[in-house]
């Protein structure tokens, strides 16, 4: 369980590993009887995280894990991509093959 000491100041958080490491702190800023989880009833601190608001969750769209991984690729080559970006990826095909011969003209073109 992910948690943390509140410091005496109001600048400074100890990011803890777990609830048993509380007890290793030594520091006279720190008490560890303070120790509290950074989520709480399934969700992160506010503080820590904040939570959108309705119509930023209206907005949000839902996405796959394929189109995260390809985002990410992406990323990679242009780090200003977006999720439209995606799908207008030009690949590079080549021409076409040219056959021996042609059933018409219409094919042929």
């Amino acid at each position: 369980m992910l948690g943390f000491i509140p410091a005496k100041s109001d600048f400074i958080v100890v990011m803890l590993c777990r609830q048993p490491c509380s007890h290793e702190v030594k520091n006279a800023d720190w008490n560890p009887s303070e120790w509290k989880p950074l989520i709480n009833e399934r969700i992160l601190l506010d503080w820590l995280l904040k939570v959108p608001s309705d119509a930023a969750s209206e907005r949000a769209c839902q996405i796959t894990v394929s189109q995260i991984n390809r985002l990410e690729e992406r990323w990679k080559e242009d780090p200003t991509a977006t999720l439209e970006d995606l799908d207008y990826i030009e690949y590079d095909i080549g021409p076409e093959k040219v056959l021996v011969q042609y059933i018409d003209a219409e094919q042929y073109k």
